[in-house]
């Protein structure tokens, strides 16, 4: 808890010594309101599917997927790897989907000007994706037809939050063990 303090401590510095108020404001607002101190997952996943992907913010979501693998997931089990970037992927593809179902093409070309390169770099089949905001219905399209489904969409989102709840909570049983043998 003392680290946490400390690091709360450091971000309120920054922020005033960079004149962001308001940040300010907002962030001890957001500390006040912290009830579980820490991750909390329910608030993640929002971010992402309500916020993000609803309000067509690309790049938002891809550094905080970069964000959360840098800081939580590379330090994860190895088993994890594997799922993560299914994950991943399946949250780009939502993307597109939620901007082509809300008659949105423009946002999913953008999507694959600032991000097409990673795409299909990354290994997974991105090739066809390319070709869905010149497409009259992809919803239809048996490759991407799936995707066009609620029970996907819900079976993504829990899938996401169960997974980051698992790595989470294996992180708190690990800072935990940690301080019982006084490492931190």
């Amino acid at each position: 808890m003392e680290n946490m303090q400390y690091a709360e401590a450091v971000v309120k510095e920054f922020l005033l010594f960079r004149g962001f108020t308001h940040t300010l404001h907002s962030f001890e607002a957001e500390v006040e309101a912290d009830i579980g101190h820490g991750l909390q997952v329910d608030r993640i996943v929002d971010l992402f599917f309500n916020v993000y992907i609803q309000r067509f913010e690309a790049d938002n979501m891809v550094n905080l997927m970069a964000f959360l693998q840098k800081s939580f997931f590379s330090s994860a089990d190895e088993r994890y790897h594997s799922t993560v970037r299914k994950l991943e992927a399946s949250l780009n593809k939502y993307y597109i989907v939620n901007a082509v179902q809300k008659g949105r093409p423009d946002r999913v070309i953008h999507f694959f000007e600032r991000h097409g390169d990673s795409l299909l770099r990354s290994g997974d089949d991105w090739q066809c994706w390319f070709a869905v905001p010149y497409m009259q219905n992809p919803s239809t399209d048996p490759r991407f037809q799936v995707y066009f489904s609620k029970e996907w969409l819900d079976t993504l989102i829990v899938s996401f939050r169960n997974f980051l709840a698992e790595v989470f909570d294996s992180i708190h049983i690990l800072y935990a063990r940690l301080q019982h043998l006084g490492c931190v």
